[in-house]
This record gives structure tokens, C-alpha cells and sequence, in this order.
């Protein structure tokens, strides 16, 4: 009964990994064989930290997405390790979820025999801007070309649009975005 409430409260908890605030070591536990990030590591952080007096110490995450987009759509979550936190490894695991570290260039660290290997996906790219580099007077040139081919050279239009080709200084570049 003296061991139920010393450490009642963790046990309940019954996570597949430990934490280790001391250290910022969350360690894996043995037969584990997948963890999903939200809910593995990020939320049971959150339950660890409420119990006992973990709160003294640094967060250990932080994250970023969930936010709505469109038609009921979310943008896709992703975690970060923070303040010198890392997931200690010591066997073969697979991780679902999107997780990096602010402060090392991964956010597991592994026992001196046991390899991880890492797959760098950055799910969370809806789209990407791309841009071109137009002179003036070649936008004003297009236009004019196809002016030329669907009004008369003698319509009000196309002598001010003239105008503007002869003006527009090839020096001067208009970046559209796409």
C-alpha cells in the first residue's frame, strides 16, 4: 500500500514511456513497438507534468498546427523536443507523427548499440509560392501582342497601350507571384 501512493498516480497512468525530468530523458518503454507522437509522447507529457511535482520542471514540448483551413480541414500538427529534452531509444520503435528538436538535429538519442534511423517528411507543405522575374516592358509587350491580335491599332486602347511600351524602362522588374 506504501508503494500505491508513492507512485500510484504514474502507474495509473500506464504510458508506454517514462519521463525523466532530472535528466530530460523520455525513455521507451520495453516492448514498445510504435509510438505515436501526439498521443505517446505530447499528451502523455501533459499528464506526467500534472502529477507529483512535475511541474518544477522545463517543458519538454512544444507544438504547432491544428489550425482550421478550409471545408472542415486542419492543418497537420507537428511537435518539437524543447529545453534540452530527448526520447531515449534503446530498441526498435516506429514513430507516427511529425517531431523535431529546437535545440539538437533530432529529438531521439539511442543506447550505445542500437541504430535509428530517421526519414526527414515535412507533411505539412500545402502549397508553395513560386515567383518569376518580368520586366515591365515585357508585360506591357504581351499585352500589346495580343492587343494586336484581337483589337484594332487604331482603338483608343491600343494607342495608349502604345504609349506605354514606348515609356515602360527595361530596367525597372515586376515580380509576380504565383
Amino acid at each position: 500500500m506504501l508503494l500505491w501512493s508513492l507512485f500510484g498516480q504514474q502507474w495509473a497512468l500506464s504510458q508506454s514511456v517514462n519521463f525523466d525530468g532530472e535528466n530530460k530523458l523520455i525513455y521507451v518503454a520495453p516492448g514498445t513497438s510504435t509510438i505515436d507522437v501526439k498521443i505517446d509522447l505530447y499528451s502523455n507529457w501533459k499528464e506526467w507534468a500534472r502529477i507529483y511535482n512535475n511541474m518544477k520542471y522545463l517543458a519538454a514540448f512544444r507544438n504547432t498546427g491544428g489550425d482550421p483551413t478550409v471545408n472542415g480541414e486542419y492543418l497537420g500538427d507537428a511537435y518539437f523536443t524543447i529545453n534540452g529534452w530527448r526520447v531515449f531509444v534503446d530498441h526498435a520503435i516506429d514513430i507516427t507523427g511529425v517531431i523535431f528538436s529546437d535545440d539538437y538535429t533530432s529529438p531521439l538519442t539511442a543506447a550505445a548499440d542500437t541504430k535509428i534511423v530517421t526519414n526527414k517528411v515535412a507533411n505539412l507543405i500545402l502549397g508553395k509560392e513560386t515567383s518569376a522575374t518580368v520586366t515591365g516592358a515585357a508585360i506591357a509587350q504581351a499585352v500589346w501582342d495580343h492587343l494586336q491580335t484581337n483589337m484594332s491599332a487604331s482603338n483608343s486602347a491600343g494607342v495608349g497601350l502604345k504609349r506605354i511600351i514606348n515609356t515602360v524602362d527595361d530596367n525597372q522588374a515586376l515580380i509576380i507571384g504565383s
